[in-house]
């Protein structure tokens, strides 16, 4: 609330009091909006001038960054090899006191979790709001075993083949994923 006041006369005040909170709000998002468009212009930049050497640092620093600015538990990549029907964890970013699953994640067989790996090929998001009502048992105990309550998953294409996905998990409380975050994945995964 703003108030302000003007002494009209020894035994009169003339007080005006009026509510902001819509107005911070439009603030607090546009504020929000400026910086996830610099976090993106941020990463482009990024990926568009860097070596060879440095793209390890800097997929580390953009998952860092897109688990901070959502306030997501974990995030990662993971990349598939077609020829041994795998998928490896290969990049991974986790929350102060979240622990992390990258070492577990290697070399997973791809065939295991038929209904994932179709809709990711099929350039489909997947995402989970509760994995405990998840109907995929071994797709549910891989998740439950890290600790997963919601997840959302993009895939990554790289000349019109899937190359992997991108990752979001929320391992403290249940989550809605919101479009700004798919869209932010749907962003991340085309640098």
């Amino acid at each position: 609330f703003y108030c302000s006041y003007v002494k009209k006369s020894e035994n009169e005040v003339l007080a005006v009091i009026r509510d902001i909170n819509s107005r911070k709000q439009a603030e607090l998002a546009l504020e929000n909006e400026l910086r996830f468009n610099s976090i993106i212009s941020s990463l482009s930049m990024k990926f568009i001038t860097c070596g060879e050497d440095e793209i390890d640092l800097i997929l580390n620093d953009a998952l860092a960054e897109a688990g901070l600015y959502f306030g997501v538990d974990r995030v990662y990549i993971f990349e598939f090899d077609y020829q041994n029907r795998t998928m490896s964890n290969t990049y991974e970013w986790c929350a102060e006191g979240v622990s992390s699953e990258i070492d577990n994640l290697q070399n997973i067989e791809m065939d295991l979790f038929p209904d994932l790996m179709d809709k990711l090929l099929n350039k489909r998001i997947f995402t989970i709001e509760n994995v405990n009502e998840l109907n995929d048992k071994p797709l549910k105990e891989i998740l439950q075993q890290q600790g997963i309550l919601s997840i959302i998953i993009y895939p990554i294409f790289v000349e019109n083949e899937c190359f992997g996905y991108v990752g979001f998990d929320s391992v403290k409380s249940f989550r809605k994923f919101s479009q700004k975050e798919i869209s932010f994945l749907s962003l991340f995964s085309s640098l």
